[in-house]
C-alpha cells in the first residue's frame, strides 16, 4: 500500500481477487456501465482474476484518508 501523507490525503492499493465482488458491483451502475464498453458498444464484461494479474497491467484501489 503506498501510504497517506499530510500532502496527499489519498492511499492507493493494489487490486486483489477480494475486489472483485465490489468491482463488478460498480461496473452494474449506470453512470459507470455507460462508459464501460467494448470497442463496438457492447456492454464488456467486469474485471476477472486474469485481469488484475495481466503482466504489465496495474489496478489499484484509491481512498480517501479520513
Amino acid at each position: 500500500m503506498i501510504p497517506s501523507s499530510a500532502s496527499t490525503p489519498y492511499r492507493f492499493r493494489p487490486v486483489t481477487p477480494a475486489d472483485l465482488p465490489l468491482l463488478a458491483g460498480w461496473v452494474r451502475m449506470p453512470a459507470v456501465a455507460e462508459w464501460w464498453i467494448e470497442a463496438d458498444g457492447s456492454p464488456a464484461p467486469p474485471l476477472d482474476e486474469d485481469d488484475i494479474e495481466e503482466e504489465g497491467l496495474r489496478l489499484w484501489l484509491v481512498s480517501h484518508a479520513t
